[in-house]
């Protein structure tokens, strides 16, 4: 088997923090840089909610390439 449900047992913790990170850190960073460059509330919004397609369209192309 190649995920040992036992190892996603032991580190059940770290998982959920890495994964809280990723779906909140990414959008809070993408808007925060919207922000900064002066760009409306509006267009914060719909870039930081695109930015989470980019993560999951990677994994994709990587279980593909492999």
């Amino acid at each position: 088997m190649l995920i040992s449900p036992q190892a996603i047992a032991d580190n059940a913790a770290i998982i959920a923090i890495v994964s809280l990170l990723v779906l909140v850190g990414m959008p809070l960073c993408v808007s925060l840089g919207a922000l900064v460059s002066k760009q409306s509330l509006r267009t914060t919004v719909k870039c930081s909610m695109s930015m989470a397609q980019v993560g999951e369209f990677s994994f994709i192309i990587a279980a593909l390439g492999s």
